[in-house]
């Protein structure tokens, strides 16, 4: 009820400026009241993206966007690539590694062997457990992904982008846009928001 209040509140448009965004939303109780919080989830990469069919290139897709998105946090091509192909292993339902991923026959190997979900996962910090994935790359990457129980990427809402999550941006946008450059747009963005999608791509 609050989301929707929330929501048609401003005729279906969210923006980090709308005040749900930016403070609890308080909800009488019969003995007290209620603060509910909410959490965006237009403004990360959906892992399991990388459990679509390769057959009409969708993965290969996803993959791409994902190494951008890691090199903008500082990862190397090589190493985003071999992560990527390892978390798509590890939620495929098959037993067949890509060539720079990870199936059962690497996981059972350790002294505490353990095996390949396969399935969607669940959450985010699933890929601790997932070749290649150290501390430090997991704390690095996290902020920005999520694990949604889809397999379709998940939408981004430039509205809802803090510069904080520049890097998102910039991995969707292709290539040609640097880091810096979807920091600024998001710190460009029109009080209230981009009214659509429209007059967002507009913008020079």
């Amino acid at each position: 009820s609050a989301i929707e209040t929330a929501y048609d509140a401003n005729d279906s448009k969210m923006s980090r400026d709308d005040p749900w965004a930016n403070k609890p939303i308080e909800l009488p109780l019969d003995d007290g009241m209620a603060r509910v919080i909410f959490d965006d989830a237009t403004t990360c990469f959906n892992i399991n993206s990388f459990a679509q069919s390769s057959e009409d290139d969708a993965q290969n897709l996803a993959i791409a966007e994902f190494v951008r998105l890691a090199k903008h946090i500082g990862l190397g091509e090589f190493e985003a690539e071999a992560i990527a192909q390892s978390i798509a292993d590890w939620i495929d339902d098959d037993n067949q590694r890509r060539p720079q991923g990870a199936e059962d026959e690497y996981y059972t190997s350790p002294s505490s062997p353990y095996r390949t979900a396969n399935r969607l996962a669940a959450a985010v910090t699933e890929i601790r457990a997932i070749k290649n994935v150290t501390k430090e790359i997991y704390l690095a990457l996290a902020p920005s992904l999520c694990a949604m129980d889809r397999q379709e990427p998940s939408p981004i809402n430039v509205n809802m982008l803090e510069r904080g999550e520049a890097a998102v941006l910039a991995a969707v946008l292709g290539d040609d846009v640097s880091l810096r450059g979807a920091a600024d747009i998001i710190a460009g963005r029109p009080p209230g928001g981009y009214s659509d999608i429209t007059a967002f791509l507009a913008e020079p």
